[in-house]
């Protein structure tokens, strides 16, 4: 098996968080008993705190951001984090540039909020990044 090289999704996001001003943190743990990766509250890899902001970060490769949209709704503690003043991000990571050139790592950011009148999640992609 090849060496993975460079850093991953989680350490992508942390290092946007950092250069926006937030003060970031890991809450997705490793739970020995059960082999795997936990989210805190089922949906959240990291916590970004500053700029008048408290916001659930779940970060991913770029191909997957949909599946991580679809985690979010059917968790019902997402609805709570979002009804009680909490933001929620979706951070996609890939490659992007020209054919034959150099690549270059994008993000694909996309807001997750709940809508007041329905109580639905809905989502909205950033484009000013």
């Amino acid at each position: 098996m090849a060496k993975r090289s460079g850093k991953s999704p989680t350490q992508r996001s942390l290092q946007f968080g950092r250069d926006a001003g937030y003060t970031c943190e890991i809450v997705e743990r490793w739970n020995p008993h059960v082999r795997r990766r936990q989210d805190l509250l089922g949906f959240a890899d990291l916590l970004f705190v500053g700029n008048g902001a408290i916001v659930a970060v779940q970060t991913t490769s770029g191909g997957d951001v949909s599946k991580r949209i679809a985690k979010i709704e059917a968790c019902e503690n997402a609805r709570t984090w979002l009804a009680n003043g909490g933001k929620i991000e979706v951070h996609g990571w890939r490659k992007v540039g020209p054919r034959g050139k150099r690549k270059t790592w994008q993000i694909r950011r996309v807001f997750v909020t709940l809508c007041g009148v329905s109580g639905a999640i809905v989502t909205e992609e950033a484009n000013n990044v």
